[in-house]
């Protein structure tokens, strides 16, 4: 019993950090294309210059952005903007 409130509660704490890592951005958006390592994408992602769908330039700084491997083991970079 206590390990199944144990594993609930670092669950819950996993679900909490996740909910609040991109607090305060709205809009998430996959950028096109894939990086063939982490590395790659999180330097992307850090010092690229990226257009939002609606036209507006976001510099380096302006976003929030995530690199997660997909099922094809490339890597994908997804942005948080206002």
């Amino acid at each position: 019993m206590k390990k199944l409130v144990t594993t609930s509660l670092v669950a819950l704490g996993v679900i909490a950090a996740m909910g609040t890592a991109h607090a305060g951005k709205d809009t998430e958006w996959q950028v096109d294309g894939s990086y063939p390592t982490e590395a790659a994408c999180d330097a992307d992602g850090e010092t690229g210059t990226f257009t939002r769908p609606d036209g507006t330039r976001l510099e380096p700084g302006d976003d929030i952005y995530e690199c997660t491997q997909g099922a094809d083991g490339q890597w994908y970079l997804s942005i948080w903007t206002d």
